[in-house]
């Protein structure tokens, strides 16, 4: 029981290292400081960006070289955020679809996680894998709800594409003006991820895993972030993150 749970540990810290360079950072020009409720907020949605970002490495870490006890970490992760979101991710896109850059049918989180424990079982059938197994199934994942609140019109969103070389995406989102946001890009191959806020350029930057923290200035409701996108060498098949 201990050996699986140190496996378990022993996954998460690689995780770190490969997404190490997910440093946070914050709009030039917000130079107002952050009240403690809306850092307390901006580091729970950015914890929940950061915990589907992890759990897609894992889960293809642990498709690749056939670690089960990676891919039922990624399932404890899922589970986690959707704890903590209630389950409210728009536009999911289950993390087989990812890696391969294909769209398929939406799935809940908890089914995502249910997917990533079958496989971890066709893996390697043992009682060590079944019980962290059950383990991972049965926690109490609500205290993971740290913060109730929505930075995104509508919801967290998670967008998966594929950019050829050379090629575009552009989304639009609207956060809710004045409360902490999120977003961050994954990809199998390098892009250029740019961020915009009116006539402000938050952030333009190659990279393969990145996010962003910022507050929405302004009056109103909501105000329109502007991502794009772009390929760069060769085509690459991308995850965009808002929260």
């Amino acid at each position: 029981m201990k050996t699986s749970w140190y496996r378990l540990v022993a996954v998460l810290l690689l995780c770190q290292l490969l997404g190490g360079n997910l440093s946070p950072s914050r709009a030039e020009e917000d130079e107002k400081p952050l009240s403690k409720d809306e850092k307390e907020q901006l580091e729970a949605k950015l914890q929940n960006v950061k915990d589907l970002v992890t759990a897609q490495q894992m889960a293809s870490f642990g498709r690749k070289y056939k670690a089960p006890e990676a891919l039922v970490a990624a399932g404890a992760l899922l589970l986690k955020v959707n704890a903590a979101t209630g389950g409210n991710v728009d536009k999911k896109v289950d993390l087989t679809a990812v890696e391969k850059g294909t769209d398929t049918e939406a799935k809940s989180l908890k089914e995502q996680a249910d997917e990533l424990f079958d496989t971890a079982s066709g893996l390697k059938t043992s009682k060590e894998i079944e019980t962290i197994i059950t383990e991972a199934k049965k926690r109490d994942y609500s205290e993971s709800k740290e913060f109730e609140g929505r930075a995104v019109l509508g919801g967290p969103k998670r967008i998966s594409r594929r950019v050829d070389a050379g090629g575009l995406h552009r989304f639009n989102l609207n956060f809710v003006a004045n409360q902490p946001g999120t977003v961050a890009v994954t990809s199998d191959r390098p892009v250029r991820f740019i961020i915009r806020l009116g006539e402000s350029t938050l952030n333009n930057s190659v990279v393969t895993s990145y996010h962003y923290t910022f507050m929405p200035r302004g009056r109103g409701v909501a105000r329109k972030v502007e991502i794009e996108v772009r390929g760069m060498g060769s085509p690459a098949h991308f995850t965009v993150y808002a929260n």
